[in-house]
């Protein structure tokens, strides 16, 4: 068993195990108990030897809350409220698309990112595309301009307005919703 704690929106927040961080505790009868005990008397001191001692039961009443019946976790340990979750409920949690609703272990199902979310993703997957080719063409032209090799670093400056007008084009698609 595991105990999944949440918040007021139903968002597990820890899991605890009763085995790690509960204990034992004895658990007593509730209702009274009848116990028959046999209560053997001895024969009288007589001539007569073969008189068999007699066996007389007794009842004995146990009161509630006087005989262990058992052990059971003491979860006063673990933080409230929680839900009790088997062990494959608590692999689900564990995944980030389940809540507690309604005091039920629910599946929900992650939200549809918005358009503006989109975009971005978007838009930074083509950042990372050609960051590094301007970052490339930008040590390539520091170097030809240090060395004094002017045409080579025009034409490293040709490529890198060709680079920067191709991604400008991309990210207004991806702006405009175009892609």
């Amino acid at each position: 068993m595991y105990c999944g704690h949440y918040n007021n929106d139903g968002k597990y927040l820890g899991f605890y195990t009763p085995e790690l961080h509960c204990k034992l505790v004895p658990v007593y009868n509730t209702e009274p108990i009848e116990e028959v005990q046999e209560e053997i008397t001895e024969p009288e001191i007589s001539d007569d030897l073969e008189q068999e001692p007699k066996i007389i039961p007794k009842t004995i009443t146990h009161e509630p809350g006087t005989v262990q019946v058992g052990e059971e976790w003491d979860l006063s340990t673990i933080p409230t409220p929680y839900i009790e979750l088997t062990e494959t409920e608590w692999q689900e949690a564990l995944t980030g698309e389940y809540k507690v609703i309604n005091g039920k272990h629910t599946y929900t199902p992650p939200p549809e990112p918005t358009a503006e979310e989109i975009t971005n993703s978007q838009i930074a997957a083509l950042d990372a595309e050609y960051q590094p080719q301007f970052q490339d063409l930008q040590l390539a032209w520091a170097a030809a301009s240090m060395d004094g090799k002017a045409d080579l670093a025009a034409g490293i400056q040709q490529d890198y307005l060709a680079l920067k007008s191709e991604y400008q084009t991309k990210k207004e698609a991806i702006i405009n919703g175009n892609i």
